[in-house]
């Protein structure tokens, strides 16, 4: 075989190595967008209603939107229960039924919470005004 064969046959040979990578970005860009949408359904929270206990309160988280919370205590100490506030949250799906939300709350105190679907689960974070910090894992349970 010439030469000039073998080289040409290995020029088309790297020069379809080099397209294929192109030609399937694509796919894969349509295959992650699926995925994320398939994620983004899974992890739904407007509408959705979730009660909780930390400590000695007793919380109710109703989701207004996908980027509103409506919390109030249906249980606390000090005179509390009833207590209520609507919070705009910063929100980032981690994964299928994962979700971390954020939130300041009107006194100073930053909230991030990471909301557990499949294990129905709340790993509840606060840093509060005067610098104390909370930390805590509760279970959820969704009310119908």
């Amino acid at each position: 075989m010439p030469k000039f064969t073998i080289l040409r046959s290995s020029l088309i040979a790297l020069s379809l190595l080099a397209v294929a990578p192109m030609i399937s970005v694509p796919a894969v860009q349509a295959d992650t967008k699926a995925q994320e949408a398939k994620m983004k359904a899974s992890n739904t929270l407007s509408g959705r209603t979730f009660d909780y206990q930390i400590a000695d309160y007793k919380i109710r988280a109703e989701f207004l939107a996908e980027d509103k919370l409506r919390w109030t205590y249906l249980d606390a100490p000090d005179g509390q229960k009833g207590k209520t506030s609507e919070e705009t949250l910063d929100r980032r799906d981690i994964h299928y039924g994962i979700i971390l939300l954020s939130w300041t709350e009107k006194d100073g105190t930053n909230v991030v919470d990471v909301l557990d679907l499949q294990t129905m689960t709340m790993h509840a974070n606060a840093v509060f005004p005067d610098g104390k910090r909370f930390f805590t894992k509760t279970a959820v349970t969704e009310v119908k």
